[in-house]
């Protein structure tokens, strides 16, 4: 979003914001971790780990609902046009950010009574999907994995239309392209976590090597959250525009080729 940009206001941006925000503040909670790590301690209570990542906690789940809520405004956008046109983009918005909110207190309100009961002091490393409850974490990431199934039904829904559909303009299709890519990396990044996480780590990983083993399968979800805006920028040209104009570098301009003309064929043009 960018109040000199009229053209990327709306529902669908304000998501996209919303997105590029939780996952800032997603991927500082990697702070703590290396702070532990650094000094040594490794292990601190499950309480405390909760409380210093709260915001991070909520955010992440932010940031799952920002990708899915981006994919539906586009398949409304797409398939319903003119009632999409009609509808109050602050009521749309509002239902989103209200969606992430809800599923963001549910895991956390789980996990806040695991941290007041007797196992509160229960050591961990404190990644952050180590602030979850055992029940809150295993119910999130089987959140993660269906959230993540429906962004590729819903984007490749929407792909279909741009596909297949007259009258969509190519700006639009280069737009979505780039959306497109933004969720293949995310969603395929949360999917190979969660799976490695839930399915290969239990029964086939050394419990001492668990940990390390999840928080390289955690660097691929890493990567797709930092690459949202390199992303739009390399395959979106109104983004690439309004990026540079927001940083103060000049407008690129494309050279149009100058069509060579041998003498010869001057010579034939001209009798």
């Amino acid at each position: 979003m960018s109040p000199n940009s009229r053209n990327l206001h709306g529902s669908c941006n304000f998501f996209l914001a919303c997105g590029c925000f939780t996952d800032i503040c997603h991927t500082s909670a990697h702070w703590v971790y290396m702070i532990t790590t650094v000094s040594g301690i490794n292990f601190i209570p499950f309480s405390l780990c909760l409380w210093t990542q709260t915001i991070p906690q909520f955010c992440v789940t932010g940031s799952i609902i920002m990708t899915l809520c981006v994919g539906i405004d586009r398949l409304l956008s797409v398939s319903m046009p003119v009632s999409y046109g009609r509808t109050d983009k602050r009521l749309v918005c509002a239902g989103g950010v209200t969606v992430a909110l809800l599923l963001g207190s549910y895991f956390y309100v789980v996990s806040v009574l695991f941290a007041i009961s007797d196992q509160g002091n229960t050591p961990v490393l404190c990644v952050i999907v180590n602030s979850l409850s055992p029940v809150a974490q295993s119910e999130w990431f089987a959140f993660c994995v269906a959230v993540n199934v429906l962004d590729l039904i819903v984007y490749t829904t929407v792909w279909l239309f741009l596909r297949f559909r007259a009258g969509m303009s190519d700006e639009s299709k280069k737009v979505f392209k780039s959306l497109f890519v933004i969720m293949l990396t995310v969603a395929f990044g949360w999917l190979a976590n969660a799976f490695v996480q839930a399915v290969i780590v239990p029964p086939f990983v050394p419990v001492d090597a668990q940990m390390d083993v999840m928080c390289y399968w955690g660097i691929p979800v890493n990567l797709a959250s930092a690459s949202g805006a390199l992303t739009l920028y390399l395959f979106s040209k109104e983004y690439r525009d309004t990026f540079r104009r927001l940083l103060g570098l000049p407008e690129l301009k494309i050279k149009n080729a100058q069509a060579f003309t041998t003498p010869s064929v001057a010579k034939s043009s001209k009798s």
